[in-house]
């Protein structure tokens, strides 16, 4: 199991919009008790679950807003086998067993909407705002994306992915071997490392420090890390081994980027331009060579223009994360003079004390 306290996102704004992998955690973990917070803009949802992580001791796993990773939207108690999460839009989750293992936290109730009546087209315009800039990001997002797989589809003219076939062969037989003894199933966590947001891409690299010694950078500049990533994966797969997976912020379906191997200590991380690895590797793998320097320069030119293209479409997405971030922020001001916190603290304290309980 992953068995240190680690900060990771769950959700990603994508080429097609917020993607989640929220449901999958869950079940992947078999947690017993899930609590599913209810509740609007600037009611302290984030600050309730800090409260209570707080009171409580052992592992813990953050799960970062993945359009603002200053707050939460879930924190997993592992010593308690207690998750919190926040089930509000875009993440909407409902109990899949009311009361049995899942329970509502409606902080809704110590929100005065008496007062907000009045600021209804305020809310409204801050609301329609967000939700426009958000849109903008998920078109830039998209036209990104297909640069990048035109990137992709000049690279694959070249034998390139035969010589990451090799390299990637020879690192799985010496690094991923069976674990002896291992009774209990397979866990396999489907996540994300990296996060489009208002203030550009952001990479959660410590996390891979603080679970793994031994680094593995791929540096990878057309889109070959995939392949590289799609042989460890089965590997992983083939041998047993519990493991996160880490996929691609902006193709959450198409693309693994990162994998962490917790129990061997081991992970692999990709390295690209826009998200580029400061960690110090144990192992380099540039995987740009496999083009060949032929190949590079006749393209060049062309390269040149789509990577151009693809950083201005990016910074595109990044300023509409911004406006659709000062959107929200305005929106919590409108609600949060109007929230009792003195109430929402004593229903964190409250149920800190219950997840204690054997």
């Amino acid at each position: 199991m992953f068995s240190l306290s680690v900060d990771y996102f769950l959700g990603s704004t994508s080429h097609s919009g917020f993607y989640s992998y929220y449901r999958e955690f869950l079940d992947s973990h078999d947690i017993h008790k899930q609590y599913y917070i209810k509740s609007s803009p600037g009611s302290g949802k984030s600050s309730f679950m800090r409260r209570v992580a707080k009171g409580l001791d052992g592992e813990m796993q953050y799960v970062r807003c993945s359009s603002d990773p200053k707050s939460l939207d879930g924190v997993v108690f592992k010593n308690y086998n207690t998750a919190i999460v926040d089930a509000t839009a875009p993440h909407v989750m409902e109990p899949l067993y009311h009361n049995a293992v899942g329970e509502y936290l409606h902080l809704g109730e110590f929100v005065d909407s008496t007062h907000l009546i009045a600021k209804l087209d305020e809310i409204k315009v801050c609301t329609g705002i967000g939700k426009s800039a958000y849109l903008r990001a998920y078109k830039c997002l998209s036209a990104a994306r297909s640069v990048q797989e035109e990137i992709s589809s000049l690279a694959l003219e070249t034998d390139g992915l035969q010589g990451v076939s090799k390299r990637v062969k020879g690192i799985i037989r010496r690094e991923l071997t069976k674990p002896e003894n291992k009774e209990r199933k397979q866990l396999i966590q489907k996540c994300f490392l990296s996060s489009h947001t208002f203030d550009g891409e952001l990479c959660l690299w410590g996390t891979v420090t603080e679970l793994c010694e031994k680094v593995y950078v791929i540096e990878d500049s057309f889109f070959f890390s995939p392949a590289f990533m799609s042989a460890i994966y089965l590997a992983c797969l083939q041998n047993n081994l519990d493991m996160l997976a880490c996929y691609s912020p902006i193709d959450p379906e198409g693309r693994i980027e990162h994998i962490l191997i917790p129990e061997l200590s081991l992970a692999f991380v990709t390295s690209r331009p826009g998200c580029v690895c400061p960690l110090t590797p144990y192992r380099r793998v540039r995987l740009d060579i496999y083009v060949g320097n032929e190949w590079l320069d006749t393209q060049r030119g062309r390269l040149r223009f789509l990577r151009k293209m693809e950083r201005a479409l990016m910074e595109e997405a990044f300023q509409n994360l911004e406006d659709a971030k000062k959107a929200h922020d305005e929106l919590e001001k409108l609600y949060n003079p109007h929230v009792n916190f003195e109430s929402v603290y004593a229903v964190a304290d409250k149920l800190t004390e219950k997840i204690k309980l054997p």
